[in-house]
């Protein structure tokens, strides 16, 4: 039990401090000793960016360290995503995301999308695009 404490927040400072590597090492481990891939998804990798993303909002962190902690929760969402059991892919809504037509600047469209990959499993997601 200790152990899998401990995988949750090494997966949540490994976000936190932006290391992709050490959240792919924890994930790896996580597998091995049978963490809930869930918990592991949302008590790690989301209330990790979720921090990153409080700090930002407080002008307490750049927009750098958001990208990076985001590239970070991919890795580990990457690693642990196969294992999520199918009873609890149940949808909870659709997420509709785009940018108006001429807009060069999608960085906020990209943004939403990364903090979105580790929700992936509780909503549809559609990105929007014109021709």
């Amino acid at each position: 039990m200790v152990e899998k404490i401990e995988i949750i927040k090494k997966l949540y400072e490994g976000v936190i401090n932006c290391n992709p590597e050490q959240v792919s090492e924890t994930a790896k481990k996580a597998l091995e000793l049978g963490v809930n891939v869930l918990e592991a998804i949302e008590n790690g990798l989301i209330l990790g960016l979720k921090e990153i993303g409080d700090k930002f909002a407080k002008g307490e962190a750049f927009l750098t360290e958001l990208i990076l902690a985001a590239e970070a929760v991919k890795v580990g969402v990457n690693i642990l995503r196969p294992i999520i059991p199918k009873e609890s892919e149940r949808k909870l809504g659709v997420v509709a995301i785009g940018t108006v037509q001429g807009d060069i600047h999608d960085i906020g469209k990209t943004l939403s999308l990364q903090c979105l990959k580790p929700m992936v499993s509780k909503f549809t997601i559609l990105v929007l695009m014109y021709l």
